[in-house]
C-alpha cells in the first residue's frame, strides 16, 4: 500500500516485513533489515520531499529581480536592474572632486532611455525637468523627414 503511494519505499527490502502501526516501527531498524547488509538507510529527507524542497527553491531564486549590474567603489554607485525582461531602471552616483555627490535615476524601456531623477542633469536642453515627463523619444527618431 504505501509503496504505490510512495515507490521509492518499494526499493527498501524490509518494508514489508513492517506491520502497522508503521508510526511506531523505524524503517530499517528490524531485525532482519539489521541482517541484510545491503539495505541502505532511509534518506533523512524522503525523495518526494526533496523534490518539492528544489521546486521552492527553484520558484524562490526566478521570483527575485534580475540584477543585471552593481558596482560599489569609493566614490562611484551604480546599479541596473532589469523589471519585465524588457524594462531596465538604475542609478549611478558619484562623488565630484569637490566633495559633491550627484545621482542619475532613469529607466530604459520601449520609449527609450529617461532621466527619472537627477540632481546633476536637471534639465534637458529645452528646459523640460529631468522627471520623467520628457516622454518618448520615438516619435523623434521615426521622422526622418527633418534630416532632409
Amino acid at each position: 500500500m504505501l509503496s504505490s503511494l510512495f515507490p521509492w519505499l518499494a526499493s527498501l527490502s524490509c518494508l514489508s516485513e513492517l506491520k502497522p502501526p508503521l508510526s511506531q516501527v523505524p524503517l530499517c531498524q528490524t531485525s532482519s533489515c539489521l541482517s541484510h547488509p545491503h539495505t541502505s538507510p532511509r534518506p533523512l529527507i524522503p525523495p518526494p520531499l526533496q523534490v518539492l524542497a528544489l521546486l521552492g527553491l527553484v520558484a524562490l531564486v526566478a521570483a527575485r529581480p534580475d540584477s543585471v549590474f552593481d558596482l560599489d567603489l569609493d566614490d562611484i554607485h551604480q546599479d541596473m536592474d532589469i523589471s519585465d525582461g524588457a524594462t531596465i531602471t538604475g542609478t549611478y552616483r558619484w562623488r565630484s572632486p569637490e566633495g559633491d555627490e550627484y545621482f542619475v535615476r532613469y529607466i530604459a524601456d520601449e520609449d527609450g532611455y529617461r532621466v527619472l531623477e537627477s540632481n546633476a542633469v536637471p534639465v534637458t536642453a529645452d528646459g523640460t525637468p529631468a522627471n520623467g515627463a520628457q516622454g518618448s523619444f520615438s516619435s523623434e527618431e521615426d521622422d526622418d523627414s527633418r534630416f532632409d
